[in-house]
């Protein structure tokens, strides 16, 4: 996908999340999906975990293909835009961002949203399965090692019921 350096920018600017609200990280990812370039001939898949996609991703983009993540369905291959809404558990998270990385096609990007680890000290150790939700270095330790490239992470406030979630968009790029 095309990015140009002033779409990364964009990023911090604190549209749709001033205060804690209800979908609040819906407004954030509703935003993003507008500003992706030429979203007509993107492939989009939506990875679920026991319920619907709370997005209407017909809206944005030409194909959208849904895969629960709990099921055996496969991934489709070369991927534009992967996006897993409170889609993927914390157990076995790792093994589970190196399947959507193999799916992205070059230039892909994944979207998602985790539970944020809140009030967490430092240290603490990397490596593990998070029980409480992530940490910010955690998970950009985590896509790191999957080989991700233009991470961008922010942390989405909200009031109880809903939690405090972590959005991350992740771009599969080759080192070379």
């Amino acid at each position: 996908m095309p990015w140009q350096p002033e779409d990364w920018t964009e990023w911090t600017a604190g549209r749709g999340v001033e205060h804690a609200c209800p979908g609040a990280h819906l407004a954030v990812v509703r935003g993003i999906l507008r500003r992706l370039p030429d979203r007509d001939g993107l492939l989009a898949v939506a990875l679920t975990h026991g319920h619907l996609e709370p997005l209407a991703l017909g809206a944005y983009f030409g194909r959208v293909v849904t895969v629960d993540v709990d099921g055996d369905d496969a991934l489709p291959a070369d991927a534009d835009v992967v996006l897993a809404l409170d889609a993927l558990p914390a157990v076995g998270l790792a093994a589970r961002l190196a399947r959507v990385h193999g799916a992205l096609a070059e230039g892909g990007v994944l979207i998602a949203t985790l539970p944020a680890r809140v009030g967490a000290t430092r240290p603490f150790k990397l490596g593990g399965e998070p029980a409480r939700g992530l940490h910010e270095v955690e998970l950009q330790w985590l896509l790191r090692r999957t080989g991700y490239q233009g991470l961008r992470l922010r942390r989405i406030p909200a009031e109880p019921p809903e939690p405090t979630r972590l959005l991350c968009m992740a771009v599969r790029r080759a080192l070379n």
